[in-house]
């Protein structure tokens, strides 16, 4: 398939495993050229064994925690094996129409579009968007499509900008669904005027798009938005993250167990959840405290170090922040005012 071209750029063991196609499918499964194959390019009658093939061997190669897990951490653009599978899974379940057009897109596409291509297919969009979404990126280099298909992340350090009060909760649905959704962070980005700014009198006067749709998503669980100046946020009220997560799922693919972090168990636990999804390229939303109030935030990176460093995308001053894992279990966060991790959103296959 089409998607299994993207599994030879995970692991050099997909390209040998697709190098034992049967005969009549020596064209889907090519040989691997430093990691990046072309293996298993055709979506036709009988290149389902190509598939199962190229499949199998991403499943056998992350199926426990004894196998080698993807290093390093997964970075901007690259994709995990959950997408990958979802991906797979969404293309066999396509009318054989459809599949010829993603061959064709995935065909005409550089390695590095075909991950952010891949990525599109994950999360449910269909092969006339990914179409058009091709056409987008096409002749872009990797600088481009780093800066414009995700929401946080950008090579100054700053993304997307809550433009309410109290809309940390949606922003950080906003900032995970563009990590996993290129075709909606590029949307975001050219439907609003500058997704890192705001403006503090008024929620809509800058980025409205973006900021009706994290009113919409507030005020439907029980928040209210107010703008963000002292003087105009009286009467705000932010929401709870879970059910808003949840109606994510079938969109991207996602679901979301929420993990107390208040016992020093719960909170090496959740940390180690935490980088174990990061690895598999699965953003992890978070909720810190100062004891009274809560903020949300996204976890969007991990290095091994030592020290153990973690990093997290603020929705309110739009900025990624680093924290080693020492200074999270001593509460030594400084985000929005907020010290303390209290939960993780911990993201897992659905």
């Amino acid at each position: 398939s089409a998607v299994a071209d993207t599994a030879g750029q995970v692991v050099d063991a997909v390209g040998d495993a697709a190098s034992t196609v049967a005969d009549g499918l020596s064209d889907a499964a090519s040989a691997v050229a430093d990691g990046v194959s072309s293996a298993a390019s055709a979506v036709a009658d009988g290149v389902s064994g190509a598939f199962d093939t190229v499949k199998k061997a991403v499943e056998d190669l992350f199926s426990d925690g004894d196998k080698p897990q993807p290093e390093p951490p997964i970075a901007l653009g690259e994709i995990g094996t959950p997408q990958l599978d979802r991906a797979n899974k969404l293309l066999e379940a396509m009318p054989p129409e459809d599949k010829a057009k993603i061959q064709k897109v995935m065909d005409g596409a550089t390695p590095e579009a075909k991950k952010y291509l891949t990525k599109a297919l994950a999360t449910k969009h269909s092969a006339a968007e990914i179409e058009e979404f091709s056409k987008k990126i096409a002749g872009k280099d990797q600088k481009w499509m780093d800066e414009h298909l995700h929401l946080v992340g950008q090579s100054d350090g700053k993304g997307i900008k809550q433009q309410w009060h109290d809309s940390c909760g949606p922003t950080t649905v906003q900032a995970m669904t563009g990590e996993l959704d290129p075709i909606y962070a590029l949307k975001t980005r050219e439907d609003n005027t500058d997704v890192t700014d705001v403006n503090e009198d008024d929620g809509e006067a800058k980025n409205k798009e973006m900021a009706d749709e994290q009113k919409k998503n507030l005020e439907s669980h029980g928040g209210v938005a107010k703008p963000r100046a002292p003087g105009k946020s009286a009467g705000g009220k932010g929401m709870p993250l879970d059910d808003l997560l949840s109606e994510q799922t079938d969109k991207v693919g996602v679901k979301f167990d929420r993990e107390d972090l208040s016992s020093d168990a719960g909170m090496t636990k959740g940390l180690d959840d935490a980088q174990k999804s990061l690895k598999s390229g699965l953003p992890v939303p978070v909720r810190v405290t100062d004891g009274s109030g809560g903020h949300f935030i996204l976890m969007t990176g991990v290095e091994d170090g030592p020290p153990r460093k973690y990093s997290f995308h603020d929705p309110w001053d739009g900025k990624t922040v680093v924290y080693t894992d020492e200074q999270i279990k001593k509460n030594q966060l400084n985000i929005a005012g907020h010290s303390k991790m209290s939960h993780i959103y911990n993201p897992s296959a659905a």
